[in-house]
């Protein structure tokens, strides 16, 4: 049995005028609110946790971010059960296909560009995996110590100068002719006490890993990570999902 203690915050900033992220829980999606949850999770259940950032400004921006995680849900909570790990990936890389080539058909069709990154964590049965897919990222606290899981797909990654930081080279939608979802599995490599991170730039950007490990340690939900981010500047909209893990 896993017990899953749950807290998400997402919010609009101290600079923006819209809030173009999102965060799921389970089926829940939510924008410019909180939410402190518990979940207990046995063999055979199945949960989801999830941040997008959208882009493309005003409205368009929150469009891509509220239906990709719309699309996300239902394809998690419909996958049929007992899938082995190849046939996950495979389905998983194939919804994100889907979702790209949709977000992009229906801006199109507005007339506009609008896009967005993902991370998510999800518990399949007895399996986990972090999705990412864009520059929002996916942290692990153990032991006290914070590291970075997810890898930025921001230009920097093909450069290697930081000043290319903010330039995302991989997203849902925004024009691209395609996308790829990283889909990482977890299973056996999670432990009784971790902590995972989920969070957009706007959390990132305001607060250092040394800071955000500091706070974790101290035992902050996802609400007083976003008031760090505000209280640094909070020049983004700010979203993070903090869940803490404990093995029965």
């Amino acid at each position: 049995m896993i017990e899953l203690s749950i807290s998400a915050a997402c919010r609009v900033g101290r600079v923006r005028t819209n809030n173009e992220d999102m965060v799921l829980l389970s089926n829940r999606c939510l924008r410019d609110g909180s939410l402190v949850t518990k979940i207990d999770l046995g063999y055979g259940d199945r949960y989801i946790v999830a941040v997008a950032d959208g882009m493309g400004g005003y409205d368009d921006g929150e469009i891509a971010s509220q239906d990709t995680l719309e699309s996300l849900a239902g394809f998690f909570y419909d996958l049929p059960t007992g899938l082995l790990h190849e046939d996950l990936v495979d389905v998983i890389a194939e919804w994100g296909e889907r979702v790209h080539e949709t977000i992009n058909e229906s801006a199109s069709a507005a007339g506009v560009v609008r896009g967005t990154t993902l991370v998510a964590l999800l518990f399949y049965e007895d399996l986990v995996y972090y999705l990412n897919c864009g520059d929002s990222r996916v942290y692990r606290s153990r032991d006290g110590l914070l590291g970075q899981l997810s890898h930025d797909h921001d230009l920097t990654s093909v450069t290697g100068r930081k000043e290319d930081g903010h330039v995302v080279v991989n997203c849902i939608g925004a024009g691209l002719p395609s996308c790829y979802v990283d889909c990482v599995e977890l299973t056996g490599r999670v432990h009784n006490q971790d902590i995972y991170l989920l969070c957009s730039d706007g959390l990132s950007d305001m607060c250092t890993d040394a800071e955000l490990e500091a706070e974790l340690n101290d035992g902050a939900d996802a609400g007083r990570l976003a008031d760090l981010a505000e209280c640094n500047g909070g020049r983004d909209n700010v979203s993070a999902v903090v869940v803490k893990v404990n093995i029965r």
